[in-house]
């Protein structure tokens, strides 16, 4: 599965959204609780202005690993930037740094 991921970086510098997005499904479908591959996923359908499948990527990650920072944080800028649920993005970031919404 990380050959399909790095596959999928490639796409993703050559500006093929779209293939590398395919390409990280592939990924997925051997790797399914790779987290940055999720992260990836909600990076580039939140670049292509979809962000209700960037969110469910982002929160299956966090699903995955609950203390990883990364995925709150992606899935509160997106909240900020697209639902413009500012203060909700500034109090889940500052989650993320203390170690997560219940601060383990």
């Amino acid at each position: 599965y990380q050959l399909h991921f790095q596959v999928a970086i490639v796409y993703l510098r050559l500006g093929k959204v779209v293939k590398s997005i395919e390409t990280i499904q592939n990924a997925l479908k051997y790797g399914q609780n790779f987290i940055i591959a999720h992260s990836l996923r909600g990076s580039c359908f939140e670049s292509l202005g979809v962000p209700n499948i960037a969110e469910l990527s982002y929160a299956t990650g966090i699903n995955i690993s609950f203390d990883n920072c990364e995925s709150w944080i992606a899935l509160a800028s997106l909240l900020g930037t697209s639902r413009g649920e500012v203060t909700h993005a500034v109090q889940m970031i500052r989650a993320a740094y203390t170690g997560g919404p219940e601060a383990k």
